[in-house]
């Protein structure tokens, strides 16, 4: 079996953007209905989004400049998250084959916006991990992680789930104070703005919980049975990189160990925030970013047979996925 960890790094990056370009191409040429789900209704993304109807070259060059940077972030925080000597660009391929392969959003912009601040937030969670306090650490990616259920509010997970990620990282007491104030200090800041302009204090709250008592994703979007099929391969494929890491993280040292079960809790309440809360594909990017980070431990051990077998089948699906939809 080849050694997908040592990949030649020009090969990695060359297949990465052909395989953006042809999933871009297929987006504008034959938009799936996945593709164009309604657009989230929060504030930061209507504010975004706002720059397609103020100029689209500048949406574009604002869409390429946060697709760029979630690439940069995604290959550094990937060293946080294996250990010394296992270093590789493998994260970079695999954020495109599961963030742009399947689905390129509409609405883009707000969807790698929110997959850069995700990874900055990752960054800040792996530096936070040391035996001294970490308060500059823990609020700064606290406060990462509260500005992104204002792009979309399915991210309102994260409310639950910050607590467990620092117990994990054995955060004091004192830092979860901190920590806790980071997260809510977006919404509460939106809220305080919204006064300021006149309006209501809780009216974010309210947006936030009219978003989250939306159906269910795949309900909303009604994808044909195909699209459905991709969908379905794409969550198998996403559980068994997740599962493979798992079943052999006791191998690991204590930090990258650490941060695979962080990046595992994170993902899999994104996955299941995903079908109980209504959403529209621009979640893909940011869930894509965990599954990137996940993926060399998946690859480097005993089950990395499966975690192969899975992620090529997914890649020629999903090469088979925009082939079609532009020869149809």
């Amino acid at each position: 079996m080849p050694n997908f960890l040592r990949q030649p790094t020009w090969l990695i990056v060359a297949s990465s953007v052909l395989l953006a370009i042809i999933a871009v191409i297929r987006a504008f040429v034959a938009p799936s209905v996945v593709d164009t789900a309604a657009a989230s209704g929060m504030p930061l993304s209507v504010w975004l989004e706002g720059a397609r109807v103020f100029s689209p070259i500048l949406y574009v060059a604002l869409v390429v400049l946060a697709v760029v940077c979630c690439m940069v972030n995604v290959l550094s925080t990937s060293l946080y998250s294996i250990e010394t000597g296992r270093r590789t660009t493998l994260p970079l391929q695999i954020w495109v084959l599961f963030g742009c392969g399947v689905v390129f959003p509409q609405h883009a912009l707000t969807a790698y916006v929110a997959a850069f601040i995700m990874t900055m937030a990752l960054k800040r969670v792996a530096r936070s991990f040391k035996r001294s306090y970490s308060f500059g650490a823990v609020f700064s990616a606290s406060f990462a992680f509260g500005i992104l259920p204002l792009l979309y509010a399915p991210f309102a997970v994260l409310y639950a789930l910050l607590p467990i990620v620092w117990t994990m990282t054995r955060r004091t007491l004192r830092e979860f104070v901190v920590g806790g104030v980071g997260l809510i200090l977006p919404l509460l800041a939106t809220a305080y703005i919204e006064l300021c302009r006149g309006g209501e204090f809780g009216h974010i709250f309210e947006v936030l919980g009219g978003e989250l008592s939306g159906v269910n994703y795949l309900g909303v979007v009604r994808p044909s049975a195909f699209v459905f099929s991709v969908v379905v391969v794409w969550f198998a494929a996403a559980l068994t990189i997740t599962m493979t890491t798992l079943a052999d993280s006791a191998l690991l040292r204590t930090k990258p160990r650490t941060m695979c079960y962080v990046h595992s809790v994170l993902l899999v309440g994104l996955l299941v925030s995903v079908f109980l809360g209504g959403s529209d594909s621009s979640l893909v990017p940011s869930l894509a970013v965990l599954i990137a980070l996940l993926s060399p431990n998946a690859f480097g051990r005993d089950w990395a047979l499966v975690s192969t077998i899975s992620c090529v089948a997914f890649a020629v699906i999903v090469v088979a996925y925009n082939i079609i939809a532009l020869s149809a």
